[in-house]
């Protein structure tokens, strides 16, 4: 096992599937014979009407620019799931993993229903988000209320409990200096053990082992592996069982489970002894491992965000800087999860592996395991995520003779543009995975034509592989809202400013009646040390900003829809309005009241009108389509992200 100072990541050579667009063409023309799975991969929804925080904040979209993004693409990446997933004819749905995004309790509820919306059975492999603070981290422990230095700011305590709570909810407290209540929002958190808890129960398992607990078998005994003493790995071998299929397709479970957690979720002890708290439970260490049984093949889904000491995450749940930040950066594959796989495998028929972290990041040992699943059992095709910036390869460790080991899919997101998608099944007799993508594969220019081939990063090649939904992009988005055209007005992020989520249609003035409200950001009041007030100021300013802009956004689908608003959103407009050009008037006065009191309740203001809004939106088709057409415009201007 690596150390704790000194991670490594394996070194591959790439040889790209698809040499030119005819060929990706011509794979993605080919039919489907029998069933479709429909693979959808980090969707990442965001909130922003919850408490600042500064992985959130203008210093993190300077320094990051992922930290969120422009309004519509953040407010309706689940209305893109929905157009997926209603124009592709599916049997089944498997995410790649992300399917939250700051790990919280509402965000699991959301993703969940859209899923359960479909209809149709899914299945999700752990991404570095599914139970892990802002992808990143997995703190020690929020009830502490520290900040651990030399792991700022990526480590905050309070801050995971405050993105995973609304405004409405967190007030208390906060003209102490600080979120003083987050005790009471521990639960509103999900780390890795409350993800697979809430995962089991999601998908039925908890409900079937209460009412048939003799389905579970331990396969991995507590005090088989070193550093996991206190833990064990559970399964279910549906076929052995039961004699049939689980939810149509699943035809074994494992999960970890620690000894001192008997109800699959619940990791948080703030009232307990230190030895029961959550962070000495190293939630991080935590896996779930899945097989399903598909036509010909059998899928297994495995766990790359379980981490073991000295990879990506240290016992402590610091992030290990190491090149890349703790989670987002590495993917790995235990020692007791790979017991627990061995104990799944056949030999007898194909094998198709989905993970959340790409071949890239893993480590070395982990890579060798990836390796075996295609050397020793059948595996015939390896589909991941976490990029959000799809390709299609075969890899092998660089240096080694012989042929490329693994073929790869690393399916985009539906976050950013390429904003993409995957079918999978089988033609004649071999697996086929056909790529989509709901924006262009090739850069927008300015004058409306496609210029060349956006790049992968990793590997290094045209992004070729995707065929177009035309009938989206160049019909239905272009007739109702005209043409996309990169607007000038969107200038890259700087330090001296923030581009907003402006009109992503270009069809004339806002009607927003915050229109030039937006409120001056402060200047090197990053210290918190030196002045904490202003530090808090400038979250809140950066915050009031974010929640005006999608207010326009609002508004323009508003308009669009022909959807009158309420006298309670009318009311709330007014007076928020009053507040901001107070706020413009007397800029001085607001930032040295010794209070944060008038930016903060304004802040809270304008999160209770964009509840309004979204309890009053209307659900015709529309506004679905404007939804949907706001957010891969908006993905599409901000793709300087990802593109080279």
């Amino acid at each position: 096992m690596t150390s704790a100072c000194a991670v490594t990541q394996v070194k591959l050579d790439f040889q790209q599937t698809f040499e030119n667009e005819q060929e990706a063409f011509t794979n993605n023309a080919k039919s489907i014979d029998g069933k479709r799975i429909l693979f959808i991969s980090d969707n990442q929804e965001t909130i922003i009407t919850t408490e600042p925080i500064i992985e959130l904040s203008r210093w993190s979209e300077i320094k990051f620019n992922t930290a969120h993004r422009r309004p519509a693409v953040d407010e309706f990446s689940i209305d893109v799931m929905d157009y997926i997933a209603e124009s592709e004819p599916h049997d089944l749905i498997i995410s790649p993993g992300d399917i939250l995004n700051n790990s919280c309790k509402w965000e699991f509820d959301q993703a969940a229903e859209f899923f359960d919306a479909t209809g149709s059975p899914w299945f999700v492999a752990p991404g570095n988000h599914d139970g892990f603070y802002s992808g990143i981290s997995s703190p020690t422990a929020i009830s502490k209320g520290l900040l651990t230095l030399g792991n700022v700011p990526f480590d905050e305590r309070e801050g995971w409990a405050k993105t995973c709570v609304d405004l409405s909810v967190t007030e208390a407290g906060v003209e102490k200096g600080g979120f003083e209540n987050y005790q009471q929002f521990e639960k509103s958190v999900v780390d890795k053990v409350a993800y697979i808890g809430y995962y089991l129960k999601a998908i039925g398992i908890l409900d079937l082992i209460e009412a048939q607990p003799e389905l579970v078998k331990t396969v991995v005994q507590p005090g088989t592996y070193k550093g996991y003493e206190e833990y064990a790995v559970q399964c279910i071998d549906f076929k052995a069982a039961t004699g049939g299929l689980y939810r149509q397709y699943m035809s074994d479970i494992c999960w970890t489970q620690h000894k001192d957690n008997d109800d699959y979720f619940n990791n948080f002890h703030p009232e307990a002894d230190k030895d029961e708290r959550w962070d000495e439970m190293k939630p991080w260490r935590n896996f779930l491992v899945q097989k399903l049984e598909f036509e010909s093949s059998d899928i297994l889904i495995v766990d790359s965000t379980s981490y073991s000491k000295g990879v990506a995450l240290a016992d402590s749940g610091k992030i290990i800087l190491a090149g890349k930040e703790g989670a987002s950066g590495f993917g790995h594959i235990s020692d007791m999860q790979w017991q627990a796989i061995g104990s799944m495998l056949s030999d007898d028929r194909e094998l198709i592996v989905v993970a959340h972290h790409p071949m890239r990041d893993f480590d070395p040992d982990s890579f060798a395991r990836i390796e075996a699943l295609y050397e020793k059992h059948n595996a015939v095709h390896l589909i991941t995520g976490d990029t959000h910036n799809g390709y299609d390869a075969s890899v092998k460790p660089r240096g080694r003779s012989g042929g490329f080991i693994v073929n790869e899919s690393n399916v985009g997101s539906t976050k950013d543009a390429p904003i993409e998608y995957a079918l999978g099944g089988y033609s004649q007799g071999q697996f086929l995975l056909k790529r989509f993508s709901l924006t262009p594969m090739r850069i927008v220019q300015s004058d409306g034509s496609e210029g060349p081939f956006k790049r992968s990063i990793t590997p290094k090649s045209d992004k070729n592989y995707a065929t177009v939904k035309r009938s989206l992009w160049d019909e239905a988005c272009t007739d109702a809202f005209g043409a996309y055209v990169p607007n000038a007005n969107r200038a890259p992020l700087t330090t001296e400013d923030i581009s907003r989520g402006d009109d992503p249609f270009l069809t004339g003035e806002f009607v927003s009646p915050f229109a030039g409200l937006e409120v001056k950001q402060v200047k090197n009041a990053f210290s918190y040390v030196k002045n904490p007030g202003l530090y808090s100021k400038n979250l809140y300013i950066y915050k009031l900003d974010r929640l005006i802009w999608l207010s326009e956004i609002y508004n323009k689908l508003y308009a669009y829809a022909d959807h009158p608003k309420s006298d309670e959103i009318v009311q709330l407009e007014n007076e928020i309005a009053a507040d901001l050009r107070d706020a413009k008037e007397n800029y001085k006065d607001w930032l040295n009241d010794k209070k944060t009191r008038p930016f903060y309740m304004t802040m809270v203001k304008l999160s209770q009108l964009i509840r309004l809004y979204q309890e009053n939106t209307p659900t015709d088709e529309p506004a679905q389509l404007f939804k949907v057409c706001s957010a891969i415009y908006e993905a599409e201007s901000e793709g300087g992200a990802i593109y080279e």
